[in-house]
């Protein structure tokens, strides 16, 4: 997960639009304080939603996500599931659980104390290409888009080159784009949190 804050803090405008001007601009930044809750949560919710537009995906680190678990009532933690040979089984441990119908997830990659609420209706991801490369032609070609002149979704081959001082070739594939935000304004995340 970027660290960088959508809320204006690191950085301040967008293609020169102030986010201080343009509130549709900020994404939503609160510090939890230390403890987690399920009012802080309700506000994070409340304050980047808007009609039908709403977070579809929390993830947070292992840590979090376990106060997170530690919040619910005992019997919204157990979990059960029927399957036709397995028949009715329960326990008290889960890997994953929902907010809001929305999935809280556990990823280890997340900054340490975070909270996540993102709208994956608002991620994009804006293929490129490098210099002096060619695309790779590992799928066909999409239509219907602003990029569908761009193959291999940001991949390229750099083509053979010689190893220096060896009988060898090496090849190299590069990736070259950019993770937008198309409204910030739906995204939030909590951060600080170190406690239930």
């Amino acid at each position: 997960m970027c660290d960088n804050k959508q809320d204006g803090t690191d950085v301040a405008t967008i293609g020169g639009q102030s986010r201080s001007t343009y509130s549709t601009l900020a994404a939503t930044v609160t510090a939890s304080g230390g403890t987690l809750t399920l009012a802080k949560m309700d506000t994070m919710w409340d304050a980047i939603t808007s009609g039908m537009q709403s977070p579809t995906l929390i993830p947070t680190t292992p840590t979090v996500f376990s106060l997170f678990g530690q919040l619910l009532q005992p019997q919204e933690r157990i979990n059960k599931s029927v399957g036709l040979a397995k028949g009715l089984k329960s326990g008290t441990g889960f890997t994953g659980l929902d907010y809001r119908d929305t999935a809280v997830l556990a990823d280890e990659k997340c900054t340490s104390g975070y909270m996540y609420f993102l709208n994956e209706n608002t991620l994009e991801w804006r293929a490129g290409q490098m210099p002096e490369t060619t695309p790779v032609p590992f799928m066909s070609q999409m239509e219907g888009h602003e990029y569908s002149d761009v193959k291999g979704l940001g991949f390229s081959w750099g083509g053979w080159a010689k190893a220096f001082n060896a009988a060898a070739k090496n090849g190299y594939i590069y990736l070259a784009g950019e993770f937008i935000v198309k409204n910030p304004k739906r995204n939030g995340v909590l951060t600080g949190v170190t406690g239930a």
